[in-house]
């Protein structure tokens, strides 16, 4: 658990004394296969911060709120050149290098399948 301990006048008429902002935000690591689809367990309210390549493995780094549930997210993987049809909307999350390939990966739009 993450503390950020606030003091001192905040300018702020209804927090003008001193006061305390607990934060449970955490960056964490999930790695991801190269294949048409996974699915993948993240806390809701989590923000992709990056995509790259880790000891030869594809991974995003994320950032969320420990103590919120877990949510399923569908992750799609197409390589340079790769048809995309009868998908669901996505957005996009990056490219990787790996091995002479290229993979660009999505997330369903929207956010989580469940």
């Amino acid at each position: 658990m993450q503390y950020l301990v606030l003091r001192g006048n905040t300018n702020n008429d209804i927090l003008n004394d001193d006061y305390e902002l607990n934060i449970m935000r955490t960056i964490f690591k999930q790695k991801l296969d190269v294949c048409d689809q996974q699915t993948i367990e993240l806390p809701q309210g989590f923000r992709i911060l990056h995509l790259g390549i880790q000891r030869g493995e594809p991974c995003i780094w994320y950032e969320c709120d420990t103590d919120n549930p877990l949510r399923r997210l569908d992750i799609y993987c197409f390589g340079t050149g790769y048809r995309m049809d009868d998908l669901p909307p996505m957005e996009y999350i990056g490219t990787v290098q790996a091995d002479g390939c290229v993979w660009h990966y999505y997330s369903r739009a929207g956010g989580f399948i469940d």
